[in-house]
């Protein structure tokens, strides 16, 4: 009993960080919005509160433009979609153009015949 109440809890610090990732993951599912809070809280835990997190000029050069970043991020994102979509499309087409000719030869063997 002794063995086992000496054991080491040097894996208590991950296990934290898998629960906390668990609770965020609910919020938000992407990785990069999973990653960026969890390196706001390590350094907010690092300075020892929020009140004593240094704001600098490039971080508030950052904050102003923000909006811009996910508008450039949201708008390739959805033209890759658009360019995903279209060679889909095109893909079946030719799928289905391949089938045909596969067809018509056929038909023309067994009409030679």
């Amino acid at each position: 009993m002794k063995m086992l109440l000496v054991l080491s809890h040097g894996q208590a610090t991950a296990e934290r960080g898998f629960s906390i990732n668990k609770e965020v993951i609910v919020e938000n599912k992407h990785v990069e919005s999973l990653v960026a809070r969890r390196v706001i809280k390590d350094h907010i835990q690092v300075v020892k509160g929020v009140v004593n997190v240094d704001i600098t000029r490039s971080m508030i050069v950052s904050v102003r433009g923000a909006r811009a970043r996910y508008m450039n991020d949201f708008s390739m994102k959805t033209e890759q979609q658009e360019k995903d979509k279209k060679a889909q499309k095109r893909k079946a087409e030719e799928d289905k153009l391949s089938e045909l000719q596969i067809n018509c030869k056929q038909l023309k063997q067994t009409l030679l015949s």
